[in-house]
């Protein structure tokens, strides 16, 4: 008796723990492995692998960060690889679901499950695209966590993007085109016309021509050079200006165009976002549907050129699918109109026909 004392004393020494004590955190894990694993396991080599289990949990979640902490490092690594408008994006979208569950933002990336995923995306975003992005940043952002081995499971394997259904594109019809073209002539709005036309007659996209220098148009060529990084993809393209775009900025060149002035002189208007906003809506195109220009101008090319392999080739997309699937059909829009949006017969009314020549006496 007085040997095991002596033994539970050495045992015990440093640690804190009266034998008391001891005995008690004894019978509280026995009972626990009853609890959880059954009878049959009480015997050394269960203690030892439910111990060892035990330290690689507890190590794992000291490596481990919170997750406000995790989408901090991750957006700014990635930050140092990808564009800035990607940057922008992925940074927008991550906040969104930090403030979307703000009770859950210290808890460690690691112990975060497949049902809170759910839960940030369904309060973070309202719509199926907005969901389908959340769904993007999440699994990169715990790719992200496994590779600095912040967690071991990957919540984000069991979440898929929902199916988007497809709505009719929308278009503008002849007086809206009519009204926007005419709001590029008013005071306030001129150093915009470059940017509508090539939209309108370029279907060149609002971010990328935002992107774009005199430098980058090339009038006596009649074409527009769209470098990998400013555009949308990745890839470079080169656009066709039709003459119809040819005329419409020819007499808005700046005097430097043509020198190596002209590449530090931008196709847009500082403040280019809340410029273009407000040319929308003064001109009564509101609501405005993202790329509803690339869409309208889409659809009359095709309408008036009758090729897709042209179309695909001028919109910079990487296969014919998304033109076959969206594009073919052109409801309202009729031949004669569709000659004069490239033949540029268009007033605040919009189109018109061309004038009938007068038979000579």
């Amino acid at each position: 008796m007085k040997n095991e004392r002596r033994l539970s004393r050495e045992l015990l020494r440093g640690t804190g723990l009266s034998p008391l004590d001891a005995a008690r955190l004894i019978r509280n894990l026995s009972d626990c492995k009853k609890n959880h694993l059954g009878r049959g396991t009480l015997n050394a080599v269960a203690d030892s692998d439910i111990y060892r289990m035990g330290l690689e949990k507890q190590a794992g979640r000291e490596r481990s960060v919170p997750f406000r902490e995790a989408v901090e490092r991750y957006v700014s690594t990635k930050s140092q690889l990808t564009r800035r408008r990607t940057n922008d994006e992925r940074r927008q979208v991550l906040l969104r679901v930090l403030r979307a569950v703000p009770e859950w933002i210290e808890q460690p990336i690691r112990d975060w499950t497949t049902a809170q995923c759910r839960t940030a995306l369904a309060e973070g975003f309202s719509s199926v695209h907005g969901r389908n992005k959340g769904v993007v940043q999440l699994k990169g952002l715990f790719r992200f966590a496994r590779q600095q081995e912040w967690c071991e499971d990957d919540p984000m394997s069991r979440i898929s993007q929902e199916k988007v259904r497809e709505q009719e594109l929308v278009l503008l019809g002849p007086p809206q085109i009519g009204r926007l073209l005419l709001m590029c002539n008013r005071i306030g709005y001129r150093d915009c016309a470059a940017a509508v036309g090539l939209m309108l007659w370029a279907g060149i996209r609002p971010t990328e021509v935002a992107r774009l220098r005199w430098s980058d148009i090339d009038l006596q060529e009649g074409v527009a050079y769209l470098p990998p990084q400013h555009s949308k993809t990745g890839g470079a393209r080169q656009v066709t200006l039709q003459p119809v775009l040819i005329r419409w900025l020819r007499p808005l060149r700046p005097s430097s165009y043509g020198t190596p002035a002209a590449a530090q002189i931008p196709i847009t208007p500082r403040d280019w976002v809340r410029y273009w906003r407000n040319l929308r809506t003064e001109a009564g195109l509101q609501p405005w549907r993202p790329d509803t220009l690339r869409h309208t101008f889409a659809s009359y090319h095709l309408k008036y050129f009758g090729d897709l392999s042209l179309l695909q080739k001028e919109m910079g997309h990487s296969s014919l699918r998304q033109l076959r699937t969206r594009y073919l059909n052109m409801r309202g829009i009729t031949a004669a109109m569709a000659e004069a949006f490239w033949k540029g017969r268009i007033d605040e009314n919009g189109f018109y026909p061309p004038a009938k020549r007068q038979r000579r006496k």
